[in-house]
């Protein structure tokens, strides 16, 4: 527990969080920007560097998921 009585968060917790964050908010970017049909996972991973292998780590569930490069059109949190 920290000082104000709430459960301590790890520091792997956090760093999950913040990668968490990270690929969510490119999604917004990417999204706002180029619309909802042509934003993929793969670009959404790319926009932060990562691989789309750890885009599924941190968001499970999205349609085409085995087809690279393909749009897609949902996702929940992993």
């Amino acid at each position: 527990m920290d000082t104000n009585g709430t459960p301590a968060v790890n520091l792997v917790e956090r760093k999950r969080q913040l990668v968490r964050d990270e690929l969510a908010d490119a999604a917004v970017k990417l999204l706002a920007s180029q619309g909802f049909d042509e934003t993929t996972v793969d670009q959404i991973a790319a926009e932060v560097g990562m691989s789309r292998r750890t885009f599924s780590r941190y968001f499970e569930t999205f349609s085409h998921r085995g087809q690279a490069g393909q749009p897609y059109s949902d996702i929940t949190e992993g």
